[in-house]
């Protein structure tokens, strides 16, 4: 990330993922020397310890979602203390477009915004058209750790934490003008059928003990669809779209331990047939965060490694690869 020669020089403004990784409100983030000027070429990236590699994009990308760089990405790190790993994964209607059609029915992502089609004009309700049609699957819309103390606390989630529009039966049949006074009705089903905004969020996370386990495993599915995250007894906490079989895969290596991963919630989900409308953004990059480490488990900081590469020493580097099962 670039900052501007104009940006202030006081009190900077750090994105989500710079004051995760370099404490509370980014007050440990790095200065230049001269000042408190903040760093021209400072990357989200350039923490002391933490490695960042990318899936990559999805092998069927959408042409009507936004451009990839001006979506946000955010991390979930986990640890030991923590019980579990929850997704949050309601069922919602989405609309589902061949592959080898879509540049024929839909703009360009590099069209002038004048002339990008907005998901709600979209042509795509024609499910009989050969190029798009609805289905209904389940989107990943959230992810949150899980408790780690008595009182029930949890570290950082990423995501949605609560009920999604499309959860509710009017989402998909009974959106009815005026618009506005349909949603509030839709809201207030959810809060009346089902005890409250957390009960939905109960009924819809799946959770994976993580059982003192290290992940060792980051699975995502090529249209990033479902999500696995594997341990190293082999334990397999499988998020999403279930019965998946195209996967990008990346295992730790020797001298790694991932720590968490990186997620983009950036494309949209929840159609409704009747509002014309998208309910939610879900799941749609996946990145691994991981940090070099001893045979003893101490971390090895990027100084520290640059020094070590330099007399020669040589670090086993991972690498995604796709799969089928």
């Amino acid at each position: 990330m670039l900052v501007p020669d104009s940006a202030p020089l006081a009190q900077p403004r750090y994105t989500s993922v710079q004051q995760m990784a370099w404490g509370k409100l980014g007050s440990s983030l790095p200065y230049d020397r001269i000042g408190q000027r903040y760093p021209q070429q400072a990357s989200v990236w350039a923490h002391p310890t933490i490695h960042f590699e990318s899936f990559p994009t999805s092998t069927h990308p959408i042409p009507y979602e936004l451009p990839e760089d001006m979506m946000p990405n955010d991390v979930f790190m986990w640890s030991k203390k923590n019980t579990g790993i929850e997704c949050f994964q309601p069922v919602a209607t989405s609309i589902s477009m061949p592959h080898d059609s879509t540049e024929e029915s839909m703009p360009s992502t590099s069209a002038s915004p004048a002339t990008t089609a907005l998901p709600g004009s979209l042509p795509a309700t024609n499910t009989s058209s050969s190029s798009c049609q609805l289905h209904t699957g389940i989107d990943i819309v959230g992810i949150n750790p899980g408790p780690h103390d008595m009182w029930g606390n949890r570290g950082r989630s990423v995501g949605s934490r609560g009920p999604v529009l499309c959860q509710s039966p009017k989402w998909a049949h009974d959106m009815n003008e005026p618009l506005r006074e349909s949603l509030k009705a839709a809201w207030e089903d959810l809060q009346k059928h089902n005890g409250g905004p957390h009960a939905y969020q109960q009924q819809n996370t799946v959770t994976f003990p993580l059982n003192q386990e290290d992940i060792t495993e980051v699975h995502v599915e090529q249209q990033y669809r479902a999500l696995k995250l594997v341990t190293q007894s082999g334990r397999v906490g499988y998020f999403g779209e279930p019965d998946m079989r195209d996967w990008f895969v990346r295992k730790v290596v020797g001298g790694e331990r991932i720590v968490g991963i990186s997620a983009c919630f950036g494309a949209l989900g929840g159609w409704s047939e009747s509002a014309r409308m998208w309910s939610h953004l879900k799941l749609s990059r996946v990145g691994v965060v991981f940090e070099r480490v001893d045979g003893e488990g101490r971390v090895i900081g990027k100084e520290e490694e640059k020094e070590m590469r330099e007399k020669g020493v040589v670090f086993e580097e991972g690498k995604v690869v796709m799969c089928s099962e």
